[in-house]
This record gives C-alpha cells, structure tokens and sequence, in this order.
C-alpha cells in the first residue's frame, strides 16, 4: 500500500535524475496514491447548527428572540445598496429553513437562489412575494439585485 510518505519519498527520489539535465522538465505529475484526509471527528456532544435553530425556533420566546436578531442583522446592511430577497427575509425574521417551508422548497434552494447562483422562475419569486409580504415587482427587484451583487 503507498502512504502520502512513500509517495512523496519516490517523488523525491525521481527528482536527482531531472536536476542533471541541461534543460529543465515542462511539467512534473506527481500522484499520491491511496492518500486519504485525517478524519478528526466532532466532539461526542456536537449539534449541527440547523438542528440547534430548529430546536430553539420550536420555543417561543427563543423564536421571537431570533426574529429580532434577524431583523436587526438587516438593519446593519448597507442602506445604499438595493434590497435584495435576504434583506427582505431578515427584515421579516425568518429562517432559511423557515421561508423554504412556506413556499414548498428546501433551506438549500433558498440558500442557491440567495446568493444569485440560481436562476428563478416567476413562481418561485411570487411565492417569495406572497411569503414575505412583498409587491411582486418588488421581489423580482430584489432578485436582481442580488444577482448584480453576486456578478460584481
């Protein structure tokens, strides 16, 4: 079996031979055969942060408390910028997870289409509008906006 050291010793050893040569190698490949990423593993108490919001989202007063820090996460944006379907999402204290939920997608999709990497269909963003209690023009105003901050 070859280890990150076998390989990166045969590596060396292969080197001498190119540093004779009058003209140096165009390129050099070297393979690390069967090398596999040091698995540390998470502390045995570890909770995945969305399980985390979602329990504390399941009481009330945690609920509310994370409603207004996201409000206040949004007043801390730049004014001078547009608003854009994050900006409205804080501004309204809601999760990911919790706008995916109310208009039938996934935290993930909510995520993609936040940072301007996912196209959008008309649908998509009137139920955006209708969740967050927007003019249509006014999401589609903002999804725009995101995707220029995204492209810039």
């Amino acid at each position: 079996m070859h280890t990150a050291t076998s390989a990166v010793s045969n590596v060396t050893d292969n080197l001498a031979p190119l540093a004779e040569t009058a003209e140096p190698p165009k390129f050099l490949v070297v393979e690390i055969a069967n090398w596999q990423r040091p698995n540390f593993g998470l502390p045995a108490n570890t909770v995945p942060l969305d399980k985390l919001v979602a329990k504390y989202e399941s009481d009330p007063k945690r609920r509310a408390a994370l409603q207004k820090a996201r409000a206040q996460i949004a007043e801390s944006l730049d004014p001078n910028q547009p608003k854009t379907l994050r900006t409205y999402r804080l501004e309204r204290g809601y999760s990911q997870a919790a706008l995916a939920a109310d208009i039938s997608t996934t935290q993930a999709q909510i995520a993609r289409i936040e940072s301007g990497k996912q196209d959008v269909q008309i649908g998509t963003l009137l139920r955006f509008a209708e969740a967050l209690k927007l003019d249509p023009l006014d999401a589609i105003r903002a999804f725009l906006a995101q995707r220029n901050n995204q492209s810039a």
